[in-house]
């Protein structure tokens, strides 16, 4: 049988942050998109230390953020080779969580 896989919510983050602590003691979370104020995402998260899980996002980080990525990439890359970076995934409770957001009237 078919199994479509449900669509996630990953970033990266370094291994001994909060973040991880509170997932390690519960993996009930709520990702809020942009800002606390954003659509809220509510799900259940794993920490995912492969490399290559964790070179995938680094690598959509750039496309996605290459200005930014100029600044910040040589501390991720150096905690990635000392396996400090891990990848956050969450998987929405909701199959398409933000269907019913739109764009804020400006």
């Amino acid at each position: 049988m078919a199994h479509r896989q449900q669509r996630c919510i990953e970033f990266l983050t370094l291994d001994d942050s909060y973040k991880v602590k509170r997932i390690r003691r519960n993996p009930r979370v709520i990702c809020y998109i942009g800002d606390n104020e954003g659509p809220s995402v509510p799900g259940t998260a794993e920490i995912v230390m492969g490399r290559d899980a964790v070179l995938r996002v680094y690598r959509a980080y750039w496309k996605t953020h290459p200005l930014i990525m100029a600044s910040i990439a040589i501390p991720i890359r150096r905690r990635i080779k000392t396996h400090r970076q891990v990848l956050v995934r969450v998987r929405p409770d909701k199959p398409n969580p933000l269907a019913s957001v739109t764009d804020p009237v400006v």
